[in-house]
Formats: C-alpha cells, structure tokens, sequence
C-alpha cells in the first residue's frame, strides 16, 4: 500500500502524518526543526490549558506561538468544563500570524493520563463521564467551523471495546471530525506495548477519519500499521523528537523518490538552541533543553552520557558549553548522511 491523503472536515492532510501533541516538547522550536526538513502533513501545539488561554495573546504567549511555515496547524487543549473549552477555542480562532491566517482546527485531549490532569476530570478523565464529554464537545462544536479532533485512550482502567466504540462514536455525533486513538489505557506507561487491534476495530466503527498512534520507532512501522488497520493516517510522538527529520524519510521512501538528507547532529543540537533563545524567556529554556536532549542523545551509541551532563546545568549557556564537549569526543557520530541505502539501519 501507499500513503494516501485523506481530508478533515475538508482541510487536506498529505502526507497523512501527524506531529503528537506533547506537553513541553512540541513547541514553536520543534515544530520549526521538522517543518524545515518537510514531510509533516500536520502540526500541533503542546497540550494547552484552556483555562489560561482567553488571557493569553499570540505576540506575547510562547505556548501559543505559531509560524505560517508550520501548516496546517491545530491547537490541542485540556479542560473539564464546555464553557471554559468553548472560551479557549473562541480566543484562538481569533489570533493571527504573521501572515495573517488563524490557526486550522483544533483537537481535544481525551489522552492525557497524568494523575493531575486525569484526577481532575480533564484528559482522560473525561472518558469516564461520558454525558460531560458530549457537553465539551457540543460547545465547541457550535464555536467554530473549523476542524474539530479528539485524542482519546483505550479506556480508564481495563480494556472494553463496547465501550470504547460507543465513546468514539459519540464524539462522531456531537461534531468531531477525526479521532486519533493512542491505544494504552489511561494509568498505563510506554512499557506496554500499544494495542493496535483497537485502531482498525473503531476505524471499521466510524465513518470519520482515524489517526492511530504510538511505538512508531521507524519509517517501516508506519505502513505496517496503515495496512493491518486500514487507518487514515499515523501520529508521531517520541520519534519526531529524537529524529526531527523522519516526517521526511517515511514521506521520501514511501513515495519512492531519493532520501538524500546529510544530517549533522551537533549543527542540529546547535540550531535548536538558537531557536530557544530566540522565541523563548530564559528562565524557560533549560527545562525545554534538558526534555529535548533526553530524546535526542538517543542518536548517539553513548547519548545517557550528553543527557546526563545537560540534565546537570543550571542554565542554557553552560548546557551548550557541556554538549559541545561532548560533540567533540563523539565526532564520528555528528553527521552522516540518510539516503535510500542506509534507510532501514537509520531509521
């Protein structure tokens, strides 16, 4: 098979793969690390407090921040209440970029399973009162025009497809347009492997688009997964971090053209750096450092060794300073370059 794109309340996604919203990490700097490589058919924001937004502008709010080169774009937001979500989705569909287009859709977060968020009835939590999460999405619904996703989990604390599918096609009912589904349950880690039996059994369910997610470690996985679920499109997580340029490798192969990308990991270390010092306070680039280099020290056959001296500094300079003396020792492994022959083992 071959990836196909497929359309969201009419907005085209090709190619049909996704950056995971990921709080922390799929910000601004991210974002423009793959954009400049190519191949992400759709962007998204971290996860965003809906409650914060309406006070939050688009010049001055970093959360917030989006570039017309990260397109389409949607905002992915967390709350409990329809009124609070419906405020949020109102305030952004009213920000503009610098080239003057709003955002194009936005995704509520029915996934997220840390304790704080799911405890207090947001995220995951909203799978387990059914008749409030129609309330959000019913709001938000009648808010805006623009697309309108949900991510949602395989349930709270035990697997039940019953209840899965009637969750995922009430969200269909009251407006939403495509369902991107991250097949762990609501307490589980990423010890345990995602189920992607549920994936193809929802995506035979509903008559929207469905977006599968999780344990997508190579190019290979991608058409893999499409093909034993019959999904629309596959969202990448932890691999985009570690690998900013794999939306390009699946993209390039996939369509038989030539994957010829010199990469050099240091230079890309170096820009991302640059790019956080650029659009970020100080005061909030180290911690979005230390999360970054834990996923790409990944790169390296001794990275633990780059994380744990960046993990060890106080402030952005003095983690430059700790990578660089580490660029130096593993030199051989800075760059290299990904083409067709060494796909697989780079992958």
């Amino acid at each position: 098979m071959s990836l196909q794109p497929f359309s969201i309340r009419g907005l085209t996604i090709d190619p049909p793969l996704v950056l995971a919203p990921m709080t922390g990490l799929t910000h601004v700097v991210l974002r423009q690390l793959i954009s400049g490589f190519g191949g992400c058919g759709l962007f998204t924001s971290e996860m965003l407090s809906c409650r914060a937004i309406p006070h939050d502008s688009l010049k001055h709010s970093f959360f917030l921040k989006r570039l017309a080169s990260q397109r389409p774009f949607f905002y992915q937001l967390v709350g409990n209440t329809p009124e609070t979500m419906a405020k949020a989705v109102e305030h952004l569909e009213n920000t503009v970029d610098e080239t003057g287009q709003g955002p194009d859709g936005f995704d509520i977060n029915f996934g997220c399973g840390a304790p704080k968020i799911r405890n207090s009835g947001s995220g995951a939590g909203l799978m387990r009162d059914t008749g409030n999460a129609a309330r959000v999405v019913a709001a938000c619904r009648k808010i805006t025009s623009l697309p309108l996703t949900a991510k949602i989990r395989l349930g709270w604390e035990q697997e039940k497809p019953g209840e899965l599918t009637r969750f995922a096609q009430m969200l269909e009912d009251e407006g939403i347009d495509a369902i991107t589904l991250h097949p762990r349950l609501a307490k589980e880690k990423f010890k345990r492997r995602a189920r992607w039996q549920y994936v193809g059994m929802i995506k035979n369910e509903l008559r929207i688009p469905v977006i599968g997610n999780g344990d997508i470690n190579s190019s290979g996985d991608v058409l893999k997964r499409m093909k034993e679920t019959g999904c629309d499109g596959i969202m990448i997580g932890r691999l985009a971090i570690s690998r900013p340029w794999i939306f390009n490798v699946i993209s390039g192969a996939e369509s038989h053209k030539s994957v010829n990308l010199k990469i050099n990991l240091k230079e890309l270390y170096l820009e991302f750096i640059h790019l956080l010092e650029e659009h970020f306070p100080d005061e909030r680039r180290i911690g979005r450092l230390k999360m970054f280099t834990h996923y790409f020290a990944k790169n390296f056959k001794f990275g633990h060794n780059l994380a744990s001296a960046v993990q060890n500094t106080e402030n952005i300079n003095e983690a430059a300073q700790k990578a660089l003396s580490f660029f130096r020792l593993n030199h051989a492994e800075c760059s290299f370059n990904l083409n067709s022959d060494n796909l697989k083992a780079q992958t």
